[in-house]
């Protein structure tokens, strides 16, 4: 009697969990797929790096922000509405809220990553846009970008379209002819080179005519204009800067509803501390500061592109305290409920700015460059996690809670259901409250789901942190060689080798933020070495904190340095002053005396040294 084969037979329920598993799993490679390999190393030191790993899994003792990260009330309902002012100047785009809400829940749910954006110096003095590596290539990092370079052109007084300084960001160290110490060593016009490429007056964009002429004395006895004061501001201009502050100054709640309100902030960064250059220096500095500030307050909105950016970073500043609140509860956006993502050219974030310049004509008199001398531009945006206290709200908004919700469900649907391929524009529904205030608001619905993986169905973040578990041993600590190679690009040849020595490397790593290369060299290092104090008395945490670098406090809190530590005064001030008096006692006395007082010298430093856990010292 033959047996009967039996066939192995998949319903097609199993083929459609198939075929969904392997699509969420094609997405999460991806997202990978857009990063290069130093990209890829600085994604996964960050994500290991953050104080928000800490929260999840519970390493080290934490005190979260307060406000809505922890006074968010539970959300029994599927779906959260949010209450956004209308302005009726800045419509905003449903698309792009959605396209910002998928690239925080990546940013926060699997990288631990809160958006931010830090312009520095290289070598060459072209500027690195220095974003979390979540935020590469998103519309949140086009957003920071876009109105970051707008504060730094409106404070130097020139500037670039998007487009124009991409095509020179190519070009621009050939047409120089940069060398190794990254110095120009092309006989050309310098500023027509520059003008050819597409730089402008700032000020000859009728949007922002006559800005320059404004005074904002602030106080009668300070003149500015002094060249005193000029060449005083012109000595620190790399250590100072313009930063701005993203945060919600209101919060309510009400069921699955929420309104706030957020602002922003300009204020001025010395990044010197004020016993270094002295208390009147650094009031100089500041009223000098406070003026290019307010110039840059009162004129910054004055392009409707900017004001539209300005509004999204105000939505932003309230998403990320609301995203790591819902994460708490274990509550995530439902991406199948989200419409279509931007595709990856739309997206597309610069990693660096070419330098600007000013031609003699041009109307800022903030900085005093030599002519064809190009600079870097530095700064950043940054936001506030911390909220208000978590309020209620207003009797009029309870009124037409439910109005809304049928609203804003239908809506969502509705732009669901249609074929939207092609649309330009996706308004947001807007609702008025009920009198007496009766402001108007535009209504964004978002669907939630269950933020834990089931043994049914791979979710999207379990995928990524799958892949993510994969990549870190293979990818990190850096070898010396691509460690050698990301140095050079930042630093330039002649320092890339001094960051040979690890104290010295370490140093520079944790100022300019460089996750990946800062935890190599932790590698390399016991505890003791990141303690060591420079001839300033500051430590490696001071210069990470100075430069707030949050991911390398991060890695030092973790390594087992105490955050508490204060600066010793020690070897800044009094090796200082043993050097002088050393000379001027080598002036009275004769060579045997100088000889002796040598070799004293000598054992001063060597026992300092021992203090500092420094072995080897080269004396000039």
């Amino acid at each position: 009697m033959l047996r009967t084969v039996k066939k192995n037979i998949k319903s097609p329920v199993q083929d459609e969990d198939f075929m969904a598993e392997m699509t969420v799993q094609r997405n999460a490679n991806a997202f990978f797929d857009k990063f290069d390999r130093s990209e890829l190393q600085e994604l996964l030191a960050h994500t290991m790096s953050s104080w928000l790993v800490s929260v999840d899994d519970v390493q080290l003792p934490l005190q979260l922000p307060s406000g809505l990260i922890t006074q968010l009330k539970n959300i029994t309902n599927p779906n959260v509405l949010l209450l956004v002012p209308v302005d009726n100047d800045i419509p905003l785009d449903c698309r792009e809220v959605h396209q910002i809400i998928r690239e925080l829940v990546f940013g926060i749910y699997c990288f631990h990553q809160v958006p931010s954006i830090s312009l520095d110096a290289n070598y060459d003095s072209s500027t690195s846009c220095q974003l979390p590596p979540a935020y590469f290539d998103t519309r949140v990092g086009q957003i920071m970008i876009s109105v970051d370079y707008m504060i730094k052109a409106l404070w130097h007084g020139a500037y670039m379209s998007k487009d124009k300084r991409t095509r020179f960001l190519e070009f621009w160290r050939s047409v120089m002819d940069i060398d190794a110490n990254g110095l120009p060593q092309t006989k050309k016009n310098i500023f027509s080179e520059f003008s050819l490429a597409g730089l402008i007056d700032i000020s000859s964009d009728p949007d922002f005519d006559g800005i320059y002429s404004q005074s904002f004395d602030l106080d009668p006895t300070y003149e500015p204009n002094k060249q005193e004061e000029k060449n005083l501001f012109m000595r620190y201009a790399n250590k100072m800067t313009i930063k701005m502050t993203c945060s919600t100054v209101q919060v309510q709640q009400y069921k699955n509803l929420f309104v706030y309100d957020a602002s922003y902030t300009l204020s001025n960064v010395i990044r010197l501390p004020e016993e270094n250059i002295g208390s009147v220096t650094h009031q100089q500095l500041q009223q000098r500061l406070t003026i290019h500030r307010k110039l840059v307050e009162e004129n910054l909105e004055k392009k409707a592109e900017i004001r539209k950016n300005i509004a999204y970073l105000k939505l932003i500043s309230f998403l990320v305290p609301f995203l790591l609140g819902l994460k708490k509860k274990m509550k995530v956006p439902d991406f199948s409920r989200l419409l279509q993502p931007f595709s990856d050219d739309k997206v597309k974030t610069e990693r660096e700015f070419p330098p600007l310049m000013q031609g003699q004509d041009f109307k800022c008199q903030h900085f005093q460059y030599t002519s064809n001398e190009y600079f870097h531009l530095h700064g950043g945006i940054e936001f506030d996690l911390g909220t208000p206290p978590l309020q209620s709200v207003s009797e009029e908004i309870k009124e037409v809670y439910e109005d809304m919700l049928d609203m804003a469900t239908k809506h969502m649907n509705d732009l669901l259901d249609l074929d939207t391929t092609y649309r330009e524009h996706y308004p947001l529904p807007v609702k008025n409250a009920s009198q007496p205030s009766g402001e108007i608001y535009n209504v964004i619905a978002i669907q939630l789901e269950d933020f834990y993986q089931t043994m049914q169905k791979k979710q999207w973040w379990g995928a990524v942190n799958g892949i993510i578990s994969t990549l870190r041993p293979k990818r990190l600590p850096l070898t010396d060689i691509h460690l050698h190679e990301q140095l050079k690009k930042r630093f330039g040849y002649k320092k890339a080798l001094k960051c040979k020595n690890i104290s010295f490397g370490l140093k520079a790593a944790a100022e300019r933020g460089l996750t990946a290369i800062f935890y190599t060299f932790c590698r390399k290092t016991p505890i003791s070495g990141l303690n060591i104090l420079d001839e300033a008395g500051y430590s490696i945490l001071h210069h990470a904190a100075l430069h707030n670098r949050v991911a390398v406090v991060s890695q030092l809190a973790k390594a087992g340095v105490d955050l508490n530590q204060q600066r010793s005064s020690h070897f800044g001030t009094q090796g200082k002053m043993s050097l002088q008096n050393l000379e001027t006692i080598i002036e009275k006395t004769g060579m045997v005396t100088c000889f002796c007082l040598f070799l004293l010298f000598t054992f001063f430093l060597y026992m300092r040294g021992r203090c500092m856990g420094i072995t080897k010292y080269q004396l000039y």
